[in-house]
């Protein structure tokens, strides 16, 4: 409650850490590799791709792939994809999403 009221005072949300940014390149990295279901909503839920990956309510092994499918598409990796993801690629993912251009950016700014 306290956070929205400070939202709807200064139309600011707190700034994310450093750990909620490593959480997510980890839990990206864990959905990635076994598709488990709790780290794939979360990066579904970061990247705003529920609808996209969740949409039809999709076996565990299509939504494997359909993640696979899109993480290779913002990598620019084109072709089958590979059955483990680095967490430095899942990192740069993360920092590009959150519109910098590199992770020691994303980091920078959360100092």
């Amino acid at each position: 409650m306290r956070l929205l009221e400070e939202h709807e005072r200064t139309g600011a949300l707190p700034p994310r850490s450093r750990a909620v940014f490593e959480a997510l390149a980890a839990d990206l990295v864990e959905a990635y590799r076994s598709g488990a279901s709790a780290p794939l909503e979360r990066i579904a839920d970061f990247f705003q791709g529920r609808r996209a990956l969740l949409w039809d309510r999709p076996s565990p092994d299509v939504r494997l792939a359909r993640l696979r499918r899109h993480v290779c598409e913002r990598l620019g990796r084109p072709g089958a994809p590979a059955d483990t993801l680095a967490l430095d690629d899942a990192r740069a993912l993360i920092a590009r999403a959150e519109g910098f251009s590199s992770w020691s950016e994303l980091v920078q700014s959360t100092a």
